[in-house]
Order: C-alpha cells, then sequence, then structure tokens
C-alpha cells in the first residue's frame, strides 16, 4: 500500500494492519510537507527521522530503568505499561521513517524483510522458529502433537509460604533426606490447577484445610538437574498466618515429613543450605514488600 493513496470507501471490515499503516501514511505525509516548508532535501529529512528512532528508542530504555526502580535518584518513576507505550512509539516511528524513504511500498518491503518463515497464519500455533538442524524441515509447520514432541517438558509444583503470628516461617522436615526443610506441597496432578495443589498437599501434609484466597509470592525455576531429567517450576503461594491452635492441630504424614518447626530467619539461614534459605529469605521478602519474586535455581542446593 502507498502511503500517499487514499483508501476508498468500504462496507468491508478493515484490519489491523491496514488501520495501523493509513495512520503511518498520514504521519508521513505530514511530516514530509513540514520538512519541505523548511526547505530541507530528502537527505537531511531521512536523517532527522532515523534520529527520531534513536530518541524514542532512548525513551523506551528510561522507562525500563524507571520501571526497575534501578536509578536511586529518580526511584519508580515509570510502570511496565509506560514501556508498552514507550515501545509502540518507537514501533510507530520506525514504520513512519520507512514509509518516508519508500512511499509507493513500505508496506510491502517490511512484509519481505520480515521473510515468509516468520510469518505465522491465524490459528497455526504450531510453527516452530527457524534453528539449525542440519535438515531441510526447519521452519516447517508441524501437527500440535508433533510440535509438542519437540518442547521442553516441565513438571509443575505448588505450595505455601506460612508463617505463625510472628512472621517466623513453617517448614517440614523432609522424611527422605533429614538436612531438607520444605514449605507444605508437592506436584500437581492433572487436571489441577497450581493453586488447588498447594491447598490439596498442604492438606495431606499437615492436616490443614485453610480457607485463604490465592496470593502469588514466588515462581521458582529450576532445569534438569541431578537425577530430575525435565525442568520443574513451582508457585509458591503465602499460605497466611497460623494461629497457635492451627499450629498445634498439625498432623504430618510420616511418609512425607517426620518434624515440623517455625523458626526466624535468622536460626533458619543457620540449619538451610545456601541456595534454599536464599529462596526461603527472598519469599519473606516478597510478602513483606506485598510484591512476586522470580527465581531462577542453576545448581543442586
Amino acid at each position: 500500500m502507498a502511503y500517499d493513496r487514499a483508501t476508498p470507501p468500504s462496507a468491508e471490515p478493515r484490519t489491523v494492519e491496514e488501520v495501523v499503516w493509513e495512520t503511518v501514511g498520514r504521519l508521513a505525509r505530514r511530516f514530509d510537507a513540514h520538512d519541505d516548508a523548511r526547505s530541507l532535501d530528502q537527505a537531511q529529512q531521512w536523517t532527522l527521522q532515523v534520529l527520531k528512532i534513536a530518541e524514542e528508542t532512548g525513551e523506551a530504555s528510561q522507562a525500563v530503568i524507571g520501571a526497575r526502580g534501578t536509578n536511586p535518584r529518580k526511584g519508580d518513576s515509570h510502570t511496565w505499561q509506560d514501556v508498552h507505550s514507550e515501545i509502540a512509539d518507537v514501533v510507530i516511528t520506525g514504520m513512519v521513517a520507512l514509509a518516508r524513504m519508500r512511499p509507493d511500498d513500505a508496506e510491502q518491503y517490511l512484509g519481505r524483510q520480515g521473510g515468509e518463515g516468520s510469518q505465522v497464519p491465524s490459528g497455526c500455533v504450531g510453527r516452530r522458529p527457524s534453528v539449525p538442524r542440519g535438515d531441510s524441515m526447519s521452519g516447517t509447520w508441524l501437527p500440535p502433537e508433533q510440535y509438542i514432541a519437540t518442547l521442553p517438558k516441565a513438571t509443575v509444583y505448588g505450595c505455601l509460604f506460612v508463617t505463625d503470628e510472628a512472621n517466623r516461617p513453617l517448614q517440614l522436615r523432609a522424611a527422605r533426606n533429614a538436612d531438607l526443610w520444605q514449605w507444605p506441597g508437592g506436584n500437581m496432578d492433572p487436571d489441577e490447577t497450581p493453586w488447588q495443589c498447594a491447598l490439596r498437599e498442604c492438606l495431606e501434609e499437615t492436616g490443614l484445610r485453610l480457607a485463604i484466597e490465592p496470593r502469588l509470592l514466588a515462581v521458582h525455576f529450576l532445569p534438569p538437574l541431578g537425577g530430575w531429567t525435565t525442568h520443574k517450576i513451582g508457585f509458591i503461594f503465602d499460605g497466611g498466618r497460623l494461629t497457635r491452635k492451627q499450629l498445634d492441630s498439625i498432623v504430618l504424614d510420616p511418609d512425607e515429613h517426620t518434624e515440623v518447626a517455625v523458626k526466624s530467619l535468622d536460626v533458619w539461614q543457620k540449619e538451610m543450605s545456601t541456595h534454599s534459605f536464599a529462596r526461603l529469605q527472598a519469599v519473606a521478602r516478597a510478602r513483606h514488600t506485598r510484591s512476586v519474586c522470580y527465581l531462577e535455581q542453576t545448581a543442586t542446593p
């Protein structure tokens, strides 16, 4: 679509692409007219437009810094929604630059640059990105069952971070390893959500039936480690603060755990591995700050 061609009236619904390119065309014509009035030659106009892309990219970078709060002077000055808006500005500015440089075929040129392999038809979720595989099948669409077979495998667990009323974390000593302390939780069953899994495992392992709403504290990712051949992804939820009566009512499954303990973080640090305590501390901090953390483990504790 040439950006200076008028779009004829039509009763047919317009696609997002048509609307976007029409907007890009209007902006390109406006900027061309403005720069022509300033007697700027083509090279100057193109140069300024490309520099505008760099300016918008810088604003997107500043928004990321603000969203992460990594500038001590400004703190949390942006949200990730601000980042999304700035990225959209970068994309639109780049499209306007292309439309000004290639007024007759900007849309087609962008499509050719993307290449057939990167265009995923609607509904073709099974198209796998091209990767070096040593054969001619890279990038070929696969039926869902075949495509799924090429993906990494993962188990999912759900668990609850619970404390006493003094905010001291509760943990259970594993029956199979006396040095391992765990939260109430376990692997997810088929047709079960991580939250349902956490509540079920807590009931099975402690006898506690908690009537609480789900609040996520952390997501925990582990690659295949030791004898475990799949990835593992964990969802750690806030199990709340238990009363003395609730703590006294805990009944352990002896096949799973041999002891329940409630201790301060300072005491837990002396009894846990570095990896395990770092996870405990991060989750406790997430609850205290009412945030969610991402934990990634790359070595066996």
